[in-house]
């Protein structure tokens, strides 16, 4: 059975938790926010969603989805919380990747725990300027590490709105 570990439990990561939970996986959710972490271990959820109360509700009480405030080991990780925008000099809204960069830390604490080599995935639904060449040309100046382990083809793209 995989553990798959997913920070940030709103509209991408709490359905991607349920729908994994219900597919056999052992599923972790991490958020900050306390009150989410307790909403979603009593088997309830916090946003509207149609049918994900009852995946949820079900999840929970199978045992395969719990949630905490922070990782645990896992096989895999997604990070799927929200990159909000801030004002950018020029007025033009820039992404603020500091939950993104947070999450990553936090991995890296949990995978530091484990002896088994992790995947990570980063969710990519919100959209901004630029496209997943603009987003390898920043991590391969701000973080050289990292962006050695982006994969070299087929990058994940953000979906129009509405859909994936």
């Amino acid at each position: 059975m995989t553990t798959c570990c997913i920070l940030g439990l709103g509209y991408i990561g709490l359905p991607t938790a349920a729908v994994l939970a219900r597919a056999g996986h052992r599923v972790i959710g991490v958020d900050v926010n306390a009150q989410v972490v307790a909403t979603v271990n009593q088997g309830q959820i916090h946003i509207v969603e149609p049918d994900l109360d009852q995946a949820v509700a079900d999840a929970v009480a199978s045992g395969a989805l719990s949630a905490q405030l922070t990782p645990l080991p896992a096989d895999v990780f997604l990070i799927a919380v929200p990159p909000p925008f801030r004002s950018g000099s020029d007025g033009i809204p820039q992404p603020n990747i500091d939950y993104v960069l947070a999450a990553a830390r936090a991995i890296a604490r949990a995978a530091a725990r484990q002896s088994r080599t992790a995947r990570i995935h980063l969710t990519d639904r919100h959209h901004r300027a630029g496209g997943p060449g603009d987003r390898r040309a920043f991590w391969s100046k701000r973080r050289p590490a990292a962006y050695r382990l982006l994969p070299r083809a087929g990058a994940a793209r953000p979906h129009p709105a509405g859909t994936g």
